[in-house]
């Protein structure tokens, strides 16, 4: 059997006989004359870089097609960049490829792949082929930011800010990350070199505590235990402090009680102006504070505080129901006023010294209130407080408090005590009335008797007297012209006023 074919420029022609091959046609006519055998064709094209024989692999190692193929072989630990003509064409993964020469001036490439970051001048064009996310394991870092890489769950590195690619091929990859200004958080790989490397330790025994200070700013407080800081950071200062009793002096006490964990290693006592505050520790004394802030440090012992105000105080005994020597119920309303001005005996005499001062009023009220008639009770308050004031004096200067008055706000009596004490007052009062009544009506007569034994005696006075009287009379009347020989005001004064007969 004879055939003819043609092969075209950037062609090459297969020939199989039985599955094998025997020949590789270039360019040209060609006449093939295989009278016994079962022969086939297979036409290639050269201008495809990579030559596709997946159903017979076998053909990349053929001899005949050495002049024409460039075989790559690729073992688990290496990959490959294709360049044709200066141009990037694939990544290969492991395994076997080929890829004609006559597509260009071809460029092979290989990679060793490894544990460290890939680096290469044309990164991005690589990280841009269609199977690079399935060799390459790409981490961006913030700038805030720290990041353990972890490769089959060991650490392999700590990458500072930026992006870092990472072979696939090298094992499990996994990261984690961590804020720069925060504690470093896996306090077990603190001993790790590459990690130890990037920060700065810090290790506390229990009687120890530290002052952080990044930047020369105070940022962290810190409790027994072992730390990390990123020395990325910044400037990373550690001051080692022992805890005593004695109230914490730094220059940023402000900042240091603001810290997330002043709360736990701190005890702040303020003070506002007029109290006093008596500090103790496992139930002993230990000192009175004045006005203003103070800080402890917890873990020395019990801290409790009791606030006493130095200020005036008022305390109100209201509805004290008390019977008087006549029988008579009376509900009474005290107000006592005092002062603290002895801390330390007050707080060490009793418990509440408003509620012993409270009970022991109560106390002098009743007995004082117990031994009085209502009518003294009633005519003498003053007598009353002055009675209190004393009762409560001595008491109060034993513990340490001053009592600066004392007295009775209200006496409420009984609903029908009450209606008879406002009859009797009612009745004293129009007595009164009566009496003074009587007592004018007496001095107008005597004075009406007087000023007529007055007018009998002066004629004279009397007259004027009479003129008065004309006067008002006329003072109402319209203008009248009286014409007369100069006896009108005889004759005026005759007709008005009769002469006794």
């Amino acid at each position: 059997m004879i055939q003819s074919i043609t092969v075209a420029r950037f062609q090459l022609a297969l020939v199989f006989r039985d599955g094998d091959l025997i020949r590789v046609l270039e360019r040209g006519r060609h006449r093939l004359f295989y009278p016994f055998a079962k022969m086939s064709l297979t036409m290639v094209d050269t201008t495809v870089a990579q030559a596709d024989f997946c159903k017979h692999e076998a053909l990349l190692t053929d001899p005949l097609l050495t002049p024409y193929l460039e075989v790559v072989d690729l073992c688990d630990s290496e990959r490959a960049l294709v360049w044709i003509d200066g141009r990037l064409q694939c990544l290969l993964s492991p395994g076997r490829y080929g890829f004609w020469k006559a597509a260009g001036d071809l460029r092979i490439e290989r990679l060793s792949v490894n544990r460290d970051p890939f680096e290469h001048d044309n990164l991005e064009s690589i990280l841009a082929l269609p199977n690079a996310n399935q060799e390459f394991e790409v981490t961006r870092c913030d700038n805030d930011k720290q990041t353990i890489m972890y490769l089959n769950g060991l650490v392999q590195d700590v990458l500072d800010p930026g992006r870092y690619v990472f072979w696939k091929g090298a094992g499990k990859w996994q990261k984690q990350v961590c804020y720069k200004n925060n504690l470093f958080p896996a306090v077990e790989l603190l001993d790790e070199p590459k990690i130890r490397e990037n920060l700065v330790p810090v290790d506390l025994g229990d009687g120890e505590r530290a002052l952080v200070w990044i930047n020369d700013c105070l940022s962290k407080l810190l409790g027994p235990g072992r730390y990390g800081f990123w020395k990325s950071v910044g400037s990373v200062r550690i001051e080692r402090i022992t805890p005593t009793p004695n109230p914490i002096k730094t220059s940023d006490i402000e900042t240091l009680i603001q810290l997330p964990e002043a709360k736990q290693w701190l005890e702040v006592v303020d003070i506002a102006k007029g109290e006093h505050v008596v500090l103790t520790r496992d139930g002993e004394i230990e000192a009175l504070l004045q006005p203003g802030r103070y800080v402890y440090w917890k873990g020395l012992g019990k801290l409790a505080t009791q606030t006493v105000d130095m200020r005036e105080q008022a305390l109100e005994l209201n509805g004290q129901e008390i019977m008087t020597t006549d029988k008579v119920s009376l509900r009474l309303n005290l107000l006592v006023t005092y002062r603290i001005v002895d801390v330390l005996r007050a707080v060490q005499s009793v418990d509440v010294i408003s509620q012993a001062l409270y009970r022991q009023a109560q106390l002098a009220l009743r007995a004082l209130v117990g031994c009085r008639a209502l009518d003294a009770l009633l005519t003498d308050k003053s007598a009353l407080q002055e009675a209190v004031a004393d009762e409560l004096k001595q008491w109060a200067e034993d513990r340490g408090v001053q009592i600066v008055a004392a007295g009775v706000r209200d006496i409420i009596l009984p609903g029908e005590m009450k209606n008879l004490m406002n009859q009797v007052t009612e009745a004293k009062k129009r007595a009164e009335a009566e009496l003074i009544r009587r007592r004018e009506e007496t001095a107008s007569a005597r004075s009406q008797a007087n000023t007529a034994r007055l007018y009998a005696q002066n004629p004279t006075l009397m007259r004027l007297r009479e003129l008065e009287s004309v006067e008002t009379i006329m003072s109402q009347a319209q203008n009248t012209f009286v014409f007369s020989n100069g006896t009108v005001l005889d004759e005026l004064t005759g007709k008005l006023i009769k002469a006794p007969e």
